[in-house]
């Protein structure tokens, strides 16, 4: 044997994260945060990776990552996650650490979610026999939104069901989770999710912040359902990335739902195996081929594109949804690399393209809009803003800058008079980067610290 596989230890991440900057993308967050590595990829000091190293050379040549979904080892399901095998390798080693990894964990079900349909998908149909498919995309629109993320070019409501209404509570920590969920009666599920699971996963994560909540028809939480916020420019969806337990209680949520989309301009669900009609009695409606509307499913970089998620599992009457495996995961760093190469400008007009004109966004003239191109660009360039920056928009007026600036900065603080300010913060509903000082700037008590601060007479 050529090859030493064997799982990962803690000596060995500097070694993959390199092997995942030089043969995947050098930009790959596993690859260059070394923080986010651990957390997703280090459990109990135990490395989540199978590796075949060289022995010859010493090399890694082949990885391939898990993730489990509980701690349990008598009812383990693992995800599988970043999959790469070396040039150079003998052929078919990346197909030997996928048929040994399930063995020698001691998983009682294998499955990998975001399948290459070309590649991945093939591989496992043909030499591990695994059950292949893909998820469905199920999504409900605001009524009332216009449509700034998504591409609707025909408005789908989903027919009103009479169904018993679900109670709905937030659950704020891992403790009240605890004491409201019996997760042992979900054993038998694939996959099975505990508690440590949830925790880890939803109450834990360095980058994400999500929402979890308890399903009831009675004093007793039979169900959790995990959403997210997601934030495309100055317009909001909400994402469903998790749900377990009872499926039967989904399809009392539609007036919970109704009460979201106030806020949001759509809810969307990618899952499969989870039963239509509750899908439907909740709001929902299959994005299906012939449905000419795009609801994204990239946002860093954003892509307004519809997305097929390509599924495998060793059992198939598995559970997916949004967030498992390695699905939900940020890819933060790839996208602020890609933007170092774009032009102030021309990122600006990216992240506003959305918009029907820059115009809006400033609240200029029509007859300024070269100008105000040339204004915004030539801030960022002078100031050398970077998207980790405070910003401080001195006599800011009503956001004419301050407004455009935020898609650049982590965050701007606009300073005016108090009906100035009154008038930019209904221009800024929704837009979660920008804070507001109503006073007279040389007699206020400005505490915080700025990276760059703009001035303009």
């Amino acid at each position: 044997e050529y090859y030493e596989i064997r799982l990962a230890k803690l000596t060995d991440i500097d070694d993959i994260m390199s092997f995942i900057r030089q043969q995947w993308s050098e930009n790959h967050i596993l690859g260059t945060n070394k923080s986010f590595f651990v957390y997703e990829h280090v459990i109990d000091n135990q490395v989540t990776f199978l590796i075949a190293k060289s022995k010859l050379d010493g090399l890694i040549y082949s990885i391939l990552g898990y993730i489990p979904a509980s701690h349990n080892k008598e009812h383990l399901d693992i995800w599988t996650g970043i999959w790469k095998t070396k040039e150079g390798a003998i052929p078919f080693l990346g197909i030997e650490l996928m048929k040994r990894i399930q063995l020698m964990l001691g998983a009682r079900t294998l499955a990998g979610v975001g399948d290459n349909p070309d590649t991945t998908v093939r591989l496992n149909r043909f030499f591990l026999n695994s059950y292949t498919a893909k998820m469905k995309q199920y999504y409900m629109l605001s009524e009332s939104k216009e449509y700034e993320i998504a591409d609707i070019k025909d408005r789908k409501f989903q027919k009103r069901f009479l169904v018993n209404k679900t109670n709905v509570v937030l659950i704020e920590n891992q403790k009240q989770l605890i004491s409201l969920y019996n997760f042992k009666k979900d054993v038998f599920n694939v996959p099975y999710k505990d508690e440590w699971y949830v925790a880890r996963r939803y109450f834990n994560h360095p980058i994400n912040k999500y929402r979890v909540y308890g399903l009831s028809r009675d004093d007793n939480v039979e169900a959790l359902l995990v959403l997210r916020i997601q934030q495309y420019a100055r317009s909001k969806a909400l994402r469903v990335i998790d749900y377990i337990g009872k499926r039967e209680l989904l399809s009392g949520l539609r007036e919970f739902f109704d009460t979201q989309l106030k806020e949001y301009e759509y809810i969307d669900f990618y899952v499969l195996g989870f039963e239509d009609e509750y899908l439907k009695k909740a709001g929902f409606v299959l994005r299906d081929d012939k449905d000419n509307n795009i609801i994204p499913n990239y946002f860093y970089p954003f892509e307004r594109r519809n997305i097929d998620i390509w599924v495998d599992s060793t059992n198939p009457n598995m559970l997916f949804v949004k967030g498992d495996g390695d699905q939900d995961r940020p890819n933060q760093i790839a996208e602020k690399s890609k933007e170092k190469n774009m032009s102030a400008i021309d990122k600006f007009q990216n992240d506003a393209k959305h918009i029907s004109s820059t115009l809006n966004v400033s609240g200029r003239f029509s007859f300024q809009e070269e100008a105000m191109k040339l204004v915004v660009g030539d801030i960022v360039q002078k100031l050398k803003i970077k998207p980790t920056d405070e910003l401080l928009d001195i006599g800011c007026n009503c956001g004419d800058l301050t407004i455009p600036l935020s898609f650049f900065g982590k965050n701007v603080t606009g300073i005016d008079g108090k009906s100035t300010i009154e008038r930019m913060e209904n221009r800024i509903q929704g837009i979660s980067n920008i804070t507001t000082i109503s006073g007279d700037f040389m007699t206020i008590n400005v505490e915080k610290k700025y990276d760059c601060i703009l001035e303009i007479g």
